[in-house]
């Protein structure tokens, strides 16, 4: 009898270590998805794609993470039984290999390289849809991506790990390989086999599917209809948050082509020679960082103060970064609070869901969140093409305009949070 019940302890055991091995495979994957996608632009880049092209990708992307959570939500109710999620980590599997043979492809076939890094974005956008993460159920629910595309990348211990893990291995390769096109295709070519793996050893395991937050998608008639009902006083709470949306989506893909191409900042980290490309990396962990040391203190702020002050602060730092970045000293330093005050923006995004849920959802217009979340997305599309289009002509005219917008949403912003509420 003692023997079964030490074998039933080893096996629990056993599954458990399994289990948060696992866990750890998927968050270092999940974070080198998030790491490489942010390195794209500069692939393109690199590999002679015009900013029409590069922001022309922005826009595929931006669409893709409007429409893939409603897909995915199609596609789990209809076919999960057939392992939809363990298919999907091979699809982003794929994708990141399309993104590696990119350059190869693009000199054998007619197809520019850029068409098959918008191939590969498609598939690696699958993992918004159905939740790639979101298989290891056991490791408990909720700390994996979010599928909101302004949630944080990180917001567990885990996650952010393998984050940290992530961009540290993307940094060490891209800082060891003096080609940066060669070096980003070693860490897609791990990225990829990583990603295979795991979803080898998912199918193989008997890890249960989690649960994943899923959306319905209203029809035209309905959205509008729900639109009509937002009381006028919050239109201009609508149309800021929109208005700041778009300016960040005008430079968001061109933010790392400026960091490692128009102001080529390098760095000296414990004896290390950082290149522009690498020392992103170190910018990206800086944002992330900052992003969450500030999100408790933001969140003890807005409870104190209400919402509406955190939410001016963190719209005031999206619509000066792109202005700052274009006029920064090109210094470590310098570059490194620019990219502090980038972090911030993130600290505003909790009260500005739940001033927005508050007032569409509980308030007047009750149950108009939903399709003024989906109209905002969709209205942002094309500012990536427009940002490729003004870069294309002057970067100095894009991130000006950026920060025009940006300003102007701030702006609707202060109207609401300052103007008496009445109709």
């Amino acid at each position: 009898m003692f023997d079964s019940i030490d074998s039933v302890v080893e096996d629990g055991t056993a599954r458990k270590t399994s289990v948060s091995a696992l866990t750890v495979a998927v968050a270092l994957f999940n974070a080198l998805i998030y790491a490489t996608s942010r390195y794209v632009p500069e692939y393109l880049r690199a590999t002679g794609a015009h900013p029409v092209v590069i922001g022309l990708f922005g826009s595929v992307v931006m669409l893709l993470a409007v429409l893939y959570p409603y897909l995915g939500s199609y596609v789990r109710d209809r076919f999960d039984g057939l392992g939809t999620r363990h298919l999907i980590g091979g699809l982003v599997s794929l994708g990141l290999f399309c993104w590696l043979v990119a350059p190869q492809l693009g000199r054998l076939w007619a197809i520019p390289t850029w068409g098959y890094v918008v191939v590969g974005a498609v598939l690696v956008g699958t993992w918004r849809s159905v939740g790639f993460g979101t298989t290891v159920a056991s490791a408990g629910d909720g700390w994996l991506y979010g599928q909101e595309s302004d949630l944080l990348p990180v917001d567990e211990p885990v996650q952010f790990i393998g984050l940290v893990g992530a961009i540290l291995l993307l940094v060490g390769v891209l800082n060891s390989v003096s080609d940066f096109v060669a070096g980003f295709q070693v860490v897609l070519a791990l990225a990829a086999s990583l990603g295979a793996t795991v979803t080898a050893l998912l199918y193989c395991s008997d890890v249960r599917p989690g649960r994943v937050s899923s959306r319905t998608l209203d029809g035209p008639l309905a959205v509008v209809s729900n639109l009509r009902s937002i009381p006028r006083r919050l239109r201009p709470l609508l149309v800021g948050d929109t208005l700041i949306r778009f300016a960040l989506g005008m430079i968001a893909v061109f933010v790392i082509v400026t960091v490692t191409s128009v102001l080529r900042v390098e760095a000296h980290v414990l004896g290390y020679r950082l290149g522009p490309s690498a020392f992103f990396g170190v910018l990206m962990l800086v944002e992330i960082s900052v992003a969450l040391a500030a999100s408790v203190p933001a969140a003890r702020f807005s409870s104190e103060t209400g919402r509406n002050a955190i939410v001016l602060l963190s719209a005031l730092a999206s619509a000066s970064f792109p202005l700052l970045l274009i006029g920064v000293p090109a210094t470590p330093l310098a570059v490194g609070i620019l990219f502090v005050v980038f972090g911030l923006r993130f600290a505003g995004r909790p009260a500005r869901r739940e001033l927005i849920d508050v007032e569409l959802d509980d308030g007047e217009g009750a149950g108009s969140a939903g399709s003024y979340r989906l109209v905002r997305d969709i209205l942002a599309v094309p500012s990536a093409l427009t940002g490729g289009v003004l870069y294309a002509i002057s970067p100095s005219l894009a991130f000006m305009l950026s920060t025009i917008v940006g300003v102007i949403g701030l702006r609707e912003l202060m109207e609401f949070t300052i103007r008496p509420h009445v109709d």
